[in-house]
């Protein structure tokens, strides 16, 4: 029996790795009956289900209606599930869009102080040019009216004299 499983064994071994071999024929001590009996006790022992086929077929298609059943109720929610993360999604990209316009608008507005910007060295230094601008420019409005306090004086001390009259 042996010897009939390790040419079985061999043949077939050498059929999948696919090195054509010869046909010989069996040994005359092995017969195709005793090969094909003794694979089915064998593969009684490693039958998942030993009722019979028909008993199987409707035990199995029981089970199948029911696994069925909960498949569909698990994709139903997660088609559910698939919804509510799309919604979600939408609305985390209108978010998203906003805060974009928002952070465009910031950086518009951080770009004009920056510009605006001023280091208090350069505040006092424009104060310290603006005041004196300021008397400068006070400087001059005084020199002017002085000045033209002066001509008004000396016209009138002309006009009292005469002289004015004379030039």
């Amino acid at each position: 029996m042996k010897n009939k499983l390790n040419y079985l064994g061999v043949l077939s071994f050498l059929m999948l790795v696919g090195i054509e071999t010869p046909v010989y024929d069996f040994p005359k001590d092995c017969e195709a009956k005793d090969i094909t009996l003794n694979y089915h006790q064998k593969s009684k022992k490693f039958a998942p289900n030993p009722l019979p086929y028909n008993a199987r077929s409707e035990n199995n298609s029981i089970l199948s209606t029911k696994k069925n059943n909960n498949l569909l109720l698990k994709l139903n929610q997660y088609k559910a599930e698939v919804e509510e993360n799309k919604k979600l999604i939408e609305t985390l990209k209108q978010e998203l869009i906003m805060q974009k316009e928002e952070l465009q608008k910031l950086q518009i507005q951080i770009f004009a102080l920056s510009e605006l910007n001023f280091t208090e060295a350069e505040i006092e230094n424009n104060i310290e040019v603006s005041k004196k601008f300021i008397y400068l420019t006070a400087g001059l409005v005084f020199t002017i009216i002085l000045g033209m306090l002066v001509w008004i004086l000396y016209l009138q001390k002309c006009l009292i004299k005469g002289d004015a009259v004379k030039r």
